[in-house]
């Protein structure tokens, strides 16, 4: 036995019962009657050898007396096999003459029997399958410990006490459970990450020209409707531009309507009507971009939704380039997820598997999402640390939840191992740790 594998749990608790057997009937019983749960057989029967085999017990509930059909049969074809002194399964060649191997077979339509003898005990088993469904060799090499690990328990046998048994069998018993449950139980691999509600099509208000911001006047998630002013540029120094220029170009104008006049009488004027004119030109096109500058000192919305806006207050006197970006516009009902995974947990993750989502603010109600995209490249966070950007969409009728709530949600990958999963983090800290 030391080649094979160890019991299952079934059989060493067979064999702690059958120790434990307080008399020789009681250790037939166990024996023939609950191997079974171990190996399946039709009937198992306990025969004593010598110069005139007999059956000494038999499974089930009839007594050996009432079954004389079964002992005179099976009694003759022992005596013709009791020079075995292997177990083994039987076939017809094992007869003589063969003829008494196929009378048992007509009997029980298809036969299979295990001869397990024990020279040193003058004992033998034989256990019988009916039918078409034979003994593989498995299941004999099963039977074949199972009857080892009885003689080592048998009545009157100078034994070590079962405890050591227990001690020896059940960590290996245990030890091969284990190793087979880490070996073939797989699990879906799954990433917690952290998320948060974010719009799906925020609009971008960026600032139409540059100047200084004199005040934001709208506040965080404010709704605003098309048209409401949103921040105002600080126009002291373009009302100032602007009346330098107004003056600037009534100045010009006097000096061409007075070349003009003198031109009429001296010709030596009427060179500068053209200069003047062209610079009035210059002047008044000057005017109206100032004009145009100064219109555009509100911000307003261009279309309606929520504010979306970090601190109003920190915008006053802030200079600001053209195209920068003050604030975002969104609709509440428009939003979608967004995840940032950890750079140490970026697996491939199944997109045809929900994401399932816990938000802090909503307690244990749990959502699903569909991942529609993952980032190639880690980027910042909100939190300053760099992990991969996710995104996904809301699955269910249920009305999304408010914009900014922050949770975690968690994403599946392909089916792995049970040990994998629950060593997948060690491993990796331990490969940074020595560096390979």
């Amino acid at each position: 036995m030391s080649g094979m594998p160890p019991p299952p749990v079934e059989a060493l608790d067979l064999v702690l019962l059958a120790g434990n057997a307080r008399s020789p009937n009681e250790f037939a019983f166990t024996v023939l009657n609950r191997s079974v749960a171990v190996v399946r057989y039709d009937r198992a029967t306990l025969w004593r050898l010598g110069p005139h085999p007999a059956p000494q017990a038999i499974s089930g509930p009839d007594p050996l007396g009432e079954r004389s059909p079964f002992v005179a049969s099976w009694t003759a074809l022992v005596e013709a096999m009791r020079s075995q002194t292997t177990g083994g399964l039987l076939n017809r060649d094992a007869f003589n003459p063969p003829t008494m191997w196929d009378d048992k077979w007509d009997e029980t339509a298809g036969l299979s029997a295990l001869w397990l003898p024990l020279p040193e005990r003058n004992a033998a088993f034989l256990f019988e399958r009916w039918g078409e469904d034979e003994f593989s060799h498995s299941e004999a090499a099963a039977l074949i410990d199972l009857v080892e690990a009885y003689n080592m328990v048998w009545p009157g046998t100078k034994k070590q006490p079962l405890r050591r048994i227990r001690r020896g069998l059940a960590p290996l018993a245990v030890a091969a459970v284990i190793v087979a449950l880490l070996l073939l139980v797989r699990l879906p691999l799954r990433v917690v990450a952290p998320c948060e509600v974010t719009a799906r099509t925020p609009y971008l208000v960026a600032a139409p020209m540059d100047g200084v911001i004199d005040e934001v006047v709208v506040r965080p998630g404010q709704r605003v409707e098309a048209g409401e002013a949103l921040a105002r540029y600080d126009s002291r120094m373009m009302e100032e531009d602007l009346n330098v220029t107004r003056r600037q170009v009534e100045v010009v104008e006097a000096e061409l309507s007075a070349a003009r006049a003198r031109g009429f009488s001296e010709p030596r004027y009427r060179g500068d009507i053209a200069l003047l004119e062209a610079r009035l030109e210059a002047e008044t096109a000057r005017l109206e971009a100032l004009e145009a500058r100064y219109a555009r000192r509100t911000v307003t919305a261009a279309r309606a939704g929520l504010v979306q806006l970090d601190d109003a207050r920190a915008w006053r006197g802030r200079p600001v380039a053209t195209g920068q970006a003050i604030l975002s516009l969104v609709d509440p009902n428009a939003s979608r997820l967004t995840i940032w995974l950890p750079q140490d947990d970026r697996i491939d993750i199944d997109p045809d598997r929900p994401v399932r989502v816990h938000l802090h603010a909503l307690g244990g109600t749990a959502r699903e999402a569909r991942l529609t995209y993952v980032s190639s490249f880690a980027q910042p966070t909100p939190d300053g640390i760099y992990a991969f950007q996710a995104e996904a969409e809301w699955l269910g009728d249920q009305p999304p939840p408010p914009l900014g709530l922050r949770g975690s949600a968690s994403l599946y990958g392909e089916d792995a191992s049970l040990g994998y999963w629950l060593f997948r983090r060690p491993m990796a800290w331990l490969r940074r740790w020595v560096g390979l």
